[in-house]
């Protein structure tokens, strides 16, 4: 049968196959499929995105009644601005990198999508050019960037915002004082700098709706904007005043905590006494709880992992994970460096060795680091975390060779996996490729493991064939990221 005899419902679901500068071309086939190609239903689930061409861009622009996605550098389609600010496409997902002096003209083609009213996540770059955003960005806002987070803040039906731009202005709340808030629909926030006074107003405006929330600032009334959120189950936030508060967000499941604000470190020591009241009564409900620290923490710090369920006894905390940022090549080439400020293993593990029997859930545990033999003795797999199925590791800093590593790692972790027979042990980066240009007499010695990819994370699992429910992808914003599989036996003594 040809396809033109096809109903137009069938022949839509076959274009529906097409790529999107397919589809274009397809028009020029005859009348009917001119029509069909441009059909809404067709585009609502097509994107554009930076590495199409401006002539394509501009075509589509002109023509498509819709699409799902818009992914733009403005700096590189410059001219296509004029048919962004009056196309009849209705764009649900918009993102857009901009310089600052672009601003006004974002705000524009962010009204003329709230008019079509198809938008409902927008995500925002202000471009750097080397400089930090808050260097670029004077105390007193010109109109651009105010027009645009003016824009943002009252644009109704949105349900994600995703912020990277500085901005500190005062001079806007008496503008701000009155607005009449848009209907709350906000689900997802972020916000990755400095947004005041905006960050409080969609806090407040959507208070009712939010459910995700990521900030990398505190503000003035953060805290307690956050604890009035009836569905607020996720947050990333550094170390935010008062985060006793927290307490009342009974929905709140995942908590992403980062400790390494380096130039306000006191804000982190001062944060301290209501993190703890935060992690010993909300153990009982957080399903996921993620620390980063700075490469060296104070033992206050360190020891913030002890208030982990020690109120509410047993935990519901199923993944427990670590970072540890690791200190630049500038710092660490200088002459003030002190080795002992980043220890190998970190001092995270002994306080985290005094909680594991707490969390019977537990199935994921992310030390970011090299497991040293105390802690993997303290893992019996009966009273502590039994039901663990994955753990996180990585190389030591000063690892010469990889390889040998590995081989002592194996034996090590073939003991734990023993009281752990469900246990997949992920190595962070295994690299030969120092070994192979060098003269490396353990790899020359032994020829195993050639068939290792450098750079890639490793796997070390105890059964054989793919008939395991444990996800052996590394990183699920990555699936397609693989790691190299090495079979453990366990049957020997």
């Amino acid at each position: 049968m040809e396809l033109n005899c096809l109903p137009d419902h069938v022949l839509l679901q076959v274009m529906s196959h097409l790529d999107e500068d397919d589809l274009l071309e397809s028009r020029g086939v005859c009348r009917r499929w001119r029509d069909l190609a441009l059909h809404p239903m067709i585009w609502q689930n097509k994107s554009i995105y930076f590495f199409a061409s401006s002539d394509y861009i501009a075509i589509a622009l002109r023509l498509v009644p819709r699409l799902r996605c818009l992914l733009m550098d403005l700096t590189c389609h410059g001219d296509v601005w004029d048919i962004l600010l009056a196309t009849p496409t209705a764009i649900a997902d918009i993102t857009l990198l901009f310089d600052r002096k672009d601003a006004m003209l974002v705000a524009l083609i962010l009204a003329r999508q709230a008019a079509l009213g198809r938008l409902k996540r927008v995500t925002l770059r202000l471009r750097r050019n080397g400089t930090l955003w808050r260097d670029l960005l004077p105390r007193r806002l010109d109109r651009g960037p105010r027009a645009l987070l003016l824009q943002i803040c009252q644009t109704p039906g949105l349900q994600s915002v995703d912020l990277k731009l500085y901005v500190d202005d005062e001079g806007v709340l008496d503008v701000l004082a009155g607005k009449v808030p848009v209907p709350a629909s906000l689900k997802r926030l972020k916000c990755r700098d400095l947004l005041e006074p905006y960050l409080g107003l969609l806090l407040n405006w959507h208070a009712e709706t939010l459910e995700d929330v990521s900030l990398s600032f505190d503000g003035p009334r953060t805290t307690s904007l956050l604890a009035a959120m009836p569905r607020l189950r996720k947050l990333s936030c550094p170390m935010l005043t008062d985060m006793q508060l927290l307490r009342q967000c009974r929905s709140l499941t995942y908590l992403k905590l980062n400790l390494t604000v380096f130039d306000d470190a006191e804000a982190v020591e001062a944060g301290l006494p209501g993190a703890r009241l935060l992690l010993r009564s909300a153990a009982a409900r957080l399903e996921h709880l993620k620390i980063t620290y700075a490469p060296y923490s104070s033992p206050d710090v360190v020891d913030l992992l002890l208030s982990i369920g020690r109120r509410s006894g047993v935990t519901a905390l199923r993944s427990l994970r670590f970072m540890i940022m690791r200190w630049g090549p500038e710092i660490r080439d200088s002459e003030s460096f002190d080795e002992d400020e980043s220890e190998s293993p970190p001092p995270q593990l002994v306080p985290l060795a005094a909680i594991l029997p707490r969390l019977p859930l537990l199935t994921r545990l992310d030390i970011d680091s090299e497991a040293s033999d105390a802690f993997l003795d303290a893992l019996d797999g009966q009273q502590v975390v039994p039901k663990l199925e994955r753990l996180d590791i990585r190389m030591p800093r000063d690892c010469a060779c990889h390889h040998s590593w590995l081989h002592v790692e194996e034996e090590r972790m073939r003991r734990v996996m023993k009281r752990y027979p469900r246990l997949h042990v992920f190595i962070q980066t295994v690299d030969k490729s120092t070994c192979r240009e060098g003269d490396c007499g353990f790899c020359k010695s032994n020829s195993c493991h050639a068939d290792m990819p450098d750079g890639l994370p490793c796997l070390l699992r105890s059964h054989r064939g793919t008939g395991c429910d444990v996800s052996h992808v590394v990183d699920k914003l990555f699936p397609d990221l693989p790691a190299f599989e090495i079979y453990i036996d366990t049957s020997s003594e």
